[in-house]
């Protein structure tokens, strides 16, 4: 399962490319809105608030989508004033497929439950890298994270360890899990500054020949000599 940052999701905001958010769960309605078309009366809801969070369409126990009476019909009618999206008033047309609200296929990730803040020291180039990430986050993920930036960091070539410990991290674990604990809480209780202190990961750059050169030496050499 991936996780997301809410400002993650905010970039999916394109009919090619849209995201939405509902009850925590990350959707990708690129498909759907490939199906209706961009123009469709449908989508128009979708195209309003893609990359942002939709929880709000539906009721939060049943988790469809909302009804009011209306007070000339006396009947349940769909919610309708940002409009009617997809699958509210055709989800007979479905095939006995879920609504896309509750389709798996379409989910991509969740919404991580913390956002952490990470500095990454490198140490071949001597900078040092503040990175925002997930706290579900192993540091395989992270170091895709970083490697987005830009850093070209493969792993034969660099070893990921604690800077306050020196101990090497294992890429499947999250930062929890090798010891890297989120301490913004105690800050929180203290009245400190969440940043005040930010954990910092050295990569240490493996500059090292493991396999020895050969000797080349020339063959008219004379390494002849006498013992006087």
């Amino acid at each position: 399962m991936d996780y997301f940052m809410r400002k993650e999701v905010l970039t999916h905001w394109k009919a090619s490319d849209l995201w939405v958010i509902v009850f925590e769960r990350v959707y990708n309605l690129s498909t759907i809105v490939e199906q209706y078309g961009p123009d469709s009366e449908a989508i128009k809801p979708l195209l309003k608030f893609a990359g942002e969070d939709v929880s709000h369409w539906f009721d939060k126990e049943t988790e469809e989508f909302l009804n009011y009476t209306n007070v000339c019909s006396g009947k349940q009618v769909p919610f309708d004033l940002h409009g009617i999206p997809p699958h509210v008033l055709d989800a007979d047309k479905l095939n006995g497929k879920p609504v896309w609200w509750k389709n798996k296929d379409l989910q991509v990730g969740m919404i991580t439950k913390k956002q952490r803040t990470v500095r990454i020291i490198n140490s071949l180039t001597d900078t040092m890298t503040t990175l925002e990430c997930c706290t579900e986050d192993n540091l395989q993920k992270i170091k895709d994270r970083y490697s987005a930036l830009g850093f070209d960091v493969s792993h034969s070539a660099y070893t990921w360890m604690s800077f306050l410990t020196g101990k090497e991290l294992d890429l499947e674990k999250s930062l929890d899990e090798n010891n890297i604990p989120d301490e913004s809480a105690h800050f929180e209780e203290l009245c400190l500054p969440d940043d005040l202190h930010t954990p910092s990961i050295l990569l240490f750059y493996n500059n090292v020949i493991t396999t020895p050169l050969p000797l080349r030496l020339d063959p008219d050499l004379d390494l002849s000599f006498d013992i006087q």
